[in-house]
């Protein structure tokens, strides 16, 4: 009786969720009643001079956009708290949802009290309340740089918001600070967050101190020879394709790269890494023939290596439209733009620049053209990576995770 009970309940509240109607009721009510009266409740309270608050939307280990300011706070004494809201791990739904409910009040609560409360992405229950005086609410966001349009610059799109939903919840309009990686995309990120002057700050992107690290670059390299020992000697070529689709929720891989032409027209002491986002980490395959043909020049490191290690290791980087050209230039190798769907995509996402003009390398939009620029690598032009990271990361230098620290934290 107690399981035919739970399973009723459980796919009761489905149903009800599954409504849309019913889903705004109950993001209404916790919006504009329940987050506010837990704020309001604990903003009683005096700010914790001490306390800094690190949120994301989802669970799992601290993602690297807070890792060195978490690790900074610490060292100088000051209490760390770090919230995910939760995505799951019960078998029971209506149980995720609850624990979800819980995971934003629990976010108000210390948000009243929080000195700083650092966000890296788009976090709902921070739009219901306005930081207090004495308070700072600061997105580091997940990117650098300025590519893809994103947030206000896509509301009403497949990849963005509707305008309705942007006014009613104050979507970004609570931060007292954005960081950027440089002065150059400051009105870029004011169109994007929607931000008043003197929101947006170049402070730099604190993840990105650690391709300044000469050992910790020398020890990606190492990590990633250690899990595969066949590449050791190899020159190492990165393929990261970013996502594709109308949305997050339908994105997909495409097997737009001949592997065996690829391998068969450049050098045969390279190997192709294929690093895929998160989210399309186990949507490509191949079929036994091409297995076999690719032995030893494919290798798959998307669910086991980290981004970090994979850039600090790999000599070229091969990409379409990802924003992680921001942090490879960092190291100041060459890159190649595999762009064979360039139109679709512009048409799709669109851009803030055009993107012939702004990527920091040649163009190819076909298995030949690709091969034929691998094979010439050593003619990259470096005067156009340097142009790029003066416009787009000027600010990061090694030292950001100190500056936005001091800024941010202790100056105020």
């Amino acid at each position: 009786m107690k399981r035919i009970f739970r399973e009723f309940l459980n796919n009761h509240y489905r149903n009800f969720l599954a409504k849309a109607k019913y889903r705004r009721m109950l993001n209404n009510f916790l919006y504009f009643f329940v987050w506010k009266f837990i704020y309001r409740l604990y903003a009683l309270k005096r700010v914790d001079e001490k306390l800094i608050l690190f949120a994301a939307p989802y669970d799992g280990k601290l993602p690297k956009d807070f890792g060195s300011l978490y690790e900074m706070a610490k060292d100088k004494g000051y209490k760390c708290v770090c919230l995910f809201k939760f995505k799951g791990g019960s078998s029971v739904f209506y149980k995720n949802e609850l624990s979800k409910i819980k995971a934003d009040i629990k976010f108000q609560k210390y948000f009243a009290r929080a000195k700083v409360t650092f966000l890296n992405e788009y976090y709902l229950p921070a739009y219901a309340n306005k930081p207090r005086k004495g308070s700072r609410l600061v997105q580091l966001w997940h990117g650098c740089g300025a590519f893809k349009r994103f947030s206000y610059s896509v509301k009403d799109s497949s990849w963005g918001l509707e305008s309705e939903l942007f006014e009613k919840y104050k979507v970004h309009k609570t931060y007292t600070d954005i960081i950027a990686s440089s002065k150059y995309i400051i009105p870029i990120y004011n169109e994007a967050f929607d931000a008043e002057n003197g929101v947006v700050k170049a402070l730099g992107v604190a993840r990105t101190d650690v391709y300044f690290d000469e050992d910790f670059v020398k020890l990606q390299k190492n990590i990633l020879t250690e899990n595969y020992p066949q590449i050791k000697g190899k020159r190492l070529i990165l393929w990261a394709p970013t996502l594709r689709g109308n949305n997050v929720q339908s994105s997909y891989a495409e097997k737009a790269i001949d592997f065996v032409k690829l391998k068969n027209s450049i050098n045969k002491d390279t190997v192709l890494l294929v690093k895929l986002h998160p989210r399309i980490a186990d949507k490509l395959s191949f079929d036994e023939e091409e297995k076999k043909e690719l032995d030893g020049f494919v290798i798959d490191i998307s669910k086991d290596i980290s981004i970090d290690t994979a850039l600090c290791s790999a000599d070229v980087v091969i990409t379409d439209y990802s924003s992680l050209i921001f942090e490879y230039a960092l190291l100041k190798r060459p890159m190649i733009f595999y762009a064979y769907d360039l139109e679709a995509y512009e048409k799709q996402r669109s851009f803030y620049f055009d993107y012939k003009s702004f990527v920091p390398g040649k163009i190819a939009k076909t298995t030949d053209e690709l091969a034929e620029l691998v094979n010439n690598i050593e003619n990259y032009d470096y005067s156009v990576l340097d142009s790029f990271l003066e416009k787009f990361m000027s600010a990061c230098d090694g030292k950001s995770t100190k500056r936005i620290f001091e800024f941010i934290v202790e100056k105020n």
